[in-house]
């Protein structure tokens, strides 16, 4: 009897370590959502309106995965199973909704109240 042969995706599970690999996504949407929050506080306390607010998100969004991406010695594959696990539009998602909540409430808290 012959040994069975893995499956291509048995032999690439082994090559990750699923559970660092969930914690690494896990600390990503951290990063992501506390960019939101200090980039929403920050359109807010500018009192930046309209696409200038969205403007603000962008700049905030790449300035962290800048930073992580130095963090990670430019090296992402290691961490992740692929690079764009670090531009996903789940990540750009959850950050933008809690961008609008901080932005909506700074701004109002100063220029509305």
């Amino acid at each position: 009897m012959s040994a069975a042969v893995p499956s291509l995706f048995e032999s690439e599970m082994a090559l990750y370590q699923v559970e660092k690999i969930a914690l690494n996504k896990q600390q990503l949407s951290k990063a992501v959502t506390f960019g939101a929050i200090v980039g929403g506080c920050t359109a807010g306390l500018l009192g930046l309106e309209g696409m200038y607010g969205f403007g603000c998100y962008f700049v905030f969004y790449l300035l962290v995965l800048t930073i992580l991406s130095f963090r990670l010695r430019m090296m992402p594959w290691k961490y992740f199973r692929s690079v764009s696990d670090l531009t996903a539009a789940s990540l750009i998602v959850e950050g933008l909704t809690t961008f609008i909540l901080v932005w909506t409430i700074a701004y109002a808290s100063i220029y509305i109240f």
